[in-house]
């Protein structure tokens, strides 16, 4: 897998609060989320990249990352396909971001 370029992220807590406010869907859901926009973003693709590599609309992907839509497993791997990453690489991020959303402190 591709190295990520550094970043300055905010914590899990964090960009779950911002991603789940107002929405259905779970903390979980929101870091799964975050960690699918952060690393289209790092790796300098854009949300058409995705959506054409693993034939999803643009409007899709858009809503996957706005935390309005859920993504299936499929679209998942293939999302993942186009940025070179596995989902043993994915799920080793999204277990550290989700452990790290359970113990940290209310960020008020």
């Amino acid at each position: 897998s591709p190295p990520l370029p550094p970043t300055g992220r905010r914590s899990a807590r964090q960009r779950a609060d911002c991603l789940v406010a107002g929405s259905p869907f779970s903390p979980e859901d929101a870091v799964l989320a975050a960690i699918l926009k952060d690393w289209r973003a790092r790796m300098c693709l854009n949300q058409m990249h995705i959506a054409e590599g693993a034939a999803m609309r643009r409007s899709d992907v858009s809503k996957v990352e706005a935390g309005t839509r859920r993504i299936s497993y499929v679209e998942l791997v293939s999302w993942l396909a186009v940025m070179g990453f596995s989902i043993g690489v994915f799920d080793d991020e999204y277990q550290d971001r989700v452990q790290e959303l359970h113990t940290s402190v209310d960020c008020d």
